[in-house]
């Protein structure tokens, strides 16, 4: 059986046809690099718990300190990351954590566009805004979300690498 739906003015791996049980996720192309996005705990626990962090979600974070790989930092992970310094009384470590950031060649920090936020209610199998975010910035790079967010992952809106 297939599937089919539009929403004007977007083009990207979320839209289009699809048949039930394969995932509308854009596959890379050849010659194309295959970048990536990072959730706030991906990369929280990157910077301060490494071994917390999956065998290849590490492998890509790690290339993207060197700058062998492009690794997209939405700026709604990066408030996420201050508000779990708040809840570990530690407010001041996000210019640290921004330092670190900085400092590696393949890091891009990414605001939220008005594109995103207009692709946000077609993203309803994503239940949390911020989640949506996300997934819509990745949509819009083609890029796999670094995450382990079952929801994320269920959603098949976007690969996954942990």
């Amino acid at each position: 059986m297939q599937y089919s739906w539009h929403v004007e003015g977007f083009a990207g791996p979320a839209i289009g046809v699809f048949h039930k049980g394969q995932s509308n996720v854009a596959q890379p192309q050849a010659g194309i690099p295959v970048t990536y996005v990072a959730d706030a705990h991906a990369l929280y626990w990157f910077l301060t718990k490494p071994r917390r962090v999956g065998s290849r979600a590490r492998r890509i974070l790690e290339g993207a300190q060197t700058g062998t790989y492009t690794v997209y930092v939405p700026v709604i992970a990066l408030a996420e990351i201050q508000f779990i310094l708040e809840r570990e009384h530690s407010p001041d470590k996000l210019s640290d954590f921004l330092s670190r950031i900085d400092a590696g060649g393949g890091f891009e920090i990414e605001d939220l566009t008005r594109s995103q936020v207009e692709r946000l209610p077609y993203l309803g199998a994503v239940p949390e805004m911020h989640d949506r975010m996300i997934v819509a910035l990745a949509i819009e790079k083609r890029a796999k979300v670094l995450t382990t967010d079952p929801e994320i992952e269920d959603s098949k809106l976007v690969d996954v690498v942990w």
